[in-house]
C-alpha cells in the first residue's frame, strides 16, 4: 500500500497474493514510483488499484494481474503523466482494466486476455488518454470507451472476444482518434460508435472476419471514417443508421 507523500521508491519482483483487499494500492500523492515486475493475484479486490488527484507520473510495467476478485488494473481519479507499460491482466473477476475519471494517461503494449465475464479493457468519463500497441482478446468485449473525450487509439489488436472488438458509446466523445488498428474474429463487431458519439476520427483501421459487422455507426454525429479496410464479415462491412454529418472516404 503506497500512500501519501509516498515518492521515487521502487517496487521490484515482488509476489502478492491471496490478500483480502487489493494487491497493490497507490494512493494520495503518491508521485515518481516505479512497479516493475510484480505479480498480483487472487486478491479479494483488484489487483492493482491506482487512485487519487495528486497520484501523478508513477510507471507501472511488466506486471502480471491475473485471478483477482475484480478488476486487474483499476485507474480511478488519479493524476497526470502515470504510465502503465507491458503489463498483463487476466481471468479477472470484473474488467481486465478499468480507467474511470482519468485524465491524460498512457497505456502502451498491455496484453487484456481471458477476462470471460466483462470487457478487457475499458475506459469510462476519462479524457486525454493514449492507448498503443495493447492486445485485448478473448473477453466479453474488447475495448469499450464510454462518454470521454481526446481518447486516442493506436496499433490495438482486438480478437476472439465474445461481443464488440472497439466499441465507442456515449454523447461526449470529441477529437477522438482510433489508426490502425486490427479488430477481427470477434463474436460482435469489429468497431462500434453508438449513442451519440460524435467527431472521431476513424482511420486506417483493419476489421475482418467478426461475426458481426465491420465498422457499424448508429446515432453517431460528424466521424471522420478514412482508409478502412472491412472484409469478410458476417455482417455489414460498413453500416450507417440514424446518423448525421459522417464521412467516408477511400475504405475498401
Amino acid at each position: 500500500y503506497v500512500q501519501l507523500g509516498a515518492t521515487r521508491n521502487t517496487f521490484e519482483g515482488n509476489i502478492i497474493y491471496s490478500n483480502s483487499q487489493d494487491g497493490i494500492h497507490v494512493e494520495g500523492a503518491g508521485i515518481s514510483n516505479r512497479f516493475d515486475g510484480n505479480r498480483a493475484f487472487q486478491s479479494g479486490n483488484h489487483g492493482l488499484l491506482v487512485q487519487g488527484s495528486a497520484t501523478a507520473r508513477n510507471t507501472f510495467v511488466a506486471n502480471a494481474l491475473y485471478s483477482n476478485a475484480q478488476d486487474g488494473i483499476h485507474v480511478e481519479s488519479p493524476g497526470p503523466s502515470n504510465r502503465f507499460n507491458a503489463n498483463r491482466a487476466s481471468r479477472s473477476g470484473r474488467y481486465g482494466i478499468f480507467v474511470l475519471t482519468t485524465r491524460s494517461n498512457l497505456f502502451r503494449g498491455n496484453v487484456i486476455h481471458k477476462n470471460f465475464l466483462n470487457d478487457g479493457l475499458k475506459i469510462e468519463n476519462s479524457a486525454g488518454c493514449s492507448f498503443s500497441n495493447d492486445v485485448v482478446a478473448t473477453n466479453n468485449n474488447g475495448f469499450v470507451i464510454v462518454q470521454s473525450t481526446n481518447i486516442r487509439v493506436e496499433k490495438l489488436s482486438s480478437f476472439s472476444n465474445n461481443g464488440q472488438g472497439l466499441a465507442f458509446w456515449g454523447s461526449v466523445s470529441p477529437g477522438s482518434t482510433l489508426r490502425s488498428n486490427a479488430l477481427y474474429n470477434n463474436r460482435g463487431d469489429g468497431v462500434l460508435i453508438q449513442m451519440g458519439a460524435r467527431v472521431c476520427d476513424v482511420r486506417g483501421n483493419r476489421s475482418y472476419g467478426n461475426t458481426g459487422g465491420g465498422f457499424i455507426l448508429q446515432n453517431a454525429v460528424s466521424n471522420t471514417v478514412v482508409g478502412n479496410i472491412a472484409a469478410n464479415n458476417g455482417g455489414d462491412g460498413m453500416k450507417l443508421e440514424g446518423s448525421r454529418g459522417s464521412r467516408f472516404t477511400n475504405n475498401t
